[in-house]
């Protein structure tokens, strides 16, 4: 039985929220220490908060993906 559209949409927008959820606890929480000193590997704070919208747009692109390969495969549960 194929899903109504507005359930699919649902349960795409709880999973990207659900991925930025664990990236703010994550990163603002957990490792916010570690941004405030300057590291050789991380970007300059300006250049790392331009590329915030691309990561959250990947986190998007990544949600449709899970709910499209699930449904694909007709996993349930």
């Amino acid at each position: 039985m194929p899903y109504p559209k507005k359930h699919l949409l649902f349960l795409t927008l709880i999973a990207w929220l659900s991925m930025l959820g664990f990236d703010f606890l994550l990163h603002a929480g957990l490792l916010a220490k570690i941004y405030l000193q300057p590291s050789p590997f991380l970007l300059p704070p300006l250049a790392a908060l331009r590329m915030i919208p691309v990561g959250y747009l990947s986190f998007l692109l990544m949600s449709f993906l899970i709910v499209w390969l699930m449904i694909r495969l007709k996993l349930t549960g």
